[in-house]
């Protein structure tokens, strides 16, 4: 069903743009009911054509009874309450002054704003719509900032209620640019944060995406560290679970870099091991290293010391072209044959990957 006075041409201009159907505000005019120009007549419809623009094209009135107030303050001013059809959507803005424009409005009735601009009671600032402000234009209640469509907010431009900071848009936040609730922090997203840039709740930290983290960039919940994705961890870097130490990919480890759990040491890829380098189960004594599939009789930081060359060998099996086997012939286990098999599996495989 088309809106009564719309043509259909109009319609389809309508159409491409978001409306709302129908709103009620209010509107000022001069002494002679006119607007820019315009001639108002109460109670009969006045139509504007082409594309809505804000400040623009069409017809303009303000959500609060106090708004028309903030563009219109000679003594010959007249507010009157309107009935709006075809309203453009926008973005809500707080403060009385929000304006919005439509494609058909009508003069209902003329109102009297006594004050300077107050629509509500008790208002000690101006141009305020709701009641006991002490800022300006305000559209909520017992406001001491400026520009709050909330209630018992201290800051400014708040949306919801019980802010000291400003900009928010959810409830009880003394921060920032907060859309979520009891935030102390600054433009956080979820609830109850103590930090900056969270979008999760109940966070200490910043930059956190998850719930509960007192650390910093966590995608997880409930860390102390800083930048894991996983839960419980007390480190840092940390893709697994109530890790104690840094760079985990496994679960509770105590230690750091370990990629399976329940490790104390570092660098484990086993589990429950009290050591480190461990692939075993239950290890307390660090392995020694297995090179070309012979056990060297060393431990890991001995055989890199002893082969400082194994850094080469490993970067030049990823790459194609021949590997001289006289250069790493001191290699334990190593002969021509294991090279050149060990070499073509690693490209083999990278191949398929």
């Amino acid at each position: 069903m088309r809106i009564a006075g719309i043509t259909e041409e109009e319609e389809d201009i309508m159409s491409k743009q978001k409306l709302i159907k129908q709103m009620t505000g209010y509107k000022a005019t001069d002494a002679n009911m006119k607007c820019r120009g315009f001639q108002f007549t109460l109670g009969e419809w006045a139509e504007a054509s082409g594309d809505l623009v804000l400040c623009g094209n069409g017809f303009h009135f303000c959500e609060q009874a106090s708004g028309p107030r903030c563009y219109y303050n000679s003594k010959d001013t007249r507010v009157f309450k309107v009935e709006a059809e075809g309203v453009l959507e926008g973005e809500i803005q707080a403060g009385a002054d929000y304006k919005r424009v439509c494609r058909r409005i009508r003069l209902v009735e003329e109102i009297s704003i006594a004050g300077n601009g107050n629509a509500g009671d008790d208002n000690a600032g101006n141009l305020n719509a709701g009641d006991l402000n002490a800022g300006d234009r305000n559209a909520g209640d017992h406001n001491t900032g400026y520009r709050n469509a909330g209630n018992l907010n201290t800051g400014d431009h708040n949306a919801g209620d019980h802010n000291t900071g400003y900009r928010n848009a959810g409830d009880c936040n003394t921060g920032y640019g907060n859309t979520g609730y009891g935030n102390e922090g600054n433009h956080n997203v979820g609830d109850h944060n103590v930090g900056n840039f969270n979008a999760g709740y109940g966070n200490e930290g910043n930059g956190n995406a998850s719930n509960l983290n007192t650390g910093h960039d966590n995608a997880g919940n409930k860390n102390a560290g800083n930048r894991n994705t996983g839960y419980y961890n007390v480190g840092n870097f940390n893709a697994g679970n109530r890790n104690a130490g840094d760079h985990n990919v496994g679960d509770r480890n105590a230690g750091n870099e370990n990629t399976g759990d329940f490790n104390a040491g570092d660098r484990n890829v086993g589990y429950c091991n009290a050591t480190s380098c461990s692939a075993g189960f239950f290890c307390q004594e660090e392995p020694n290293v297995i090179c070309f599939d012979v056990d060297t009789g060393m431990k890991r930081n001995e055989f890199m010391m002893t082969f400082p060359r194994w850094s080469e060998l490993a970067y030049k099996l990823l790459n194609e072209g021949e590997i001289t086997f006289d250069g790493f012939s001191r290699l334990p286990g190593i002969t021509p044959e294991k090279l050149e098999s060990l070499h073509a599996k690693q490209l083999a495989a990278r191949k398929k990957s």
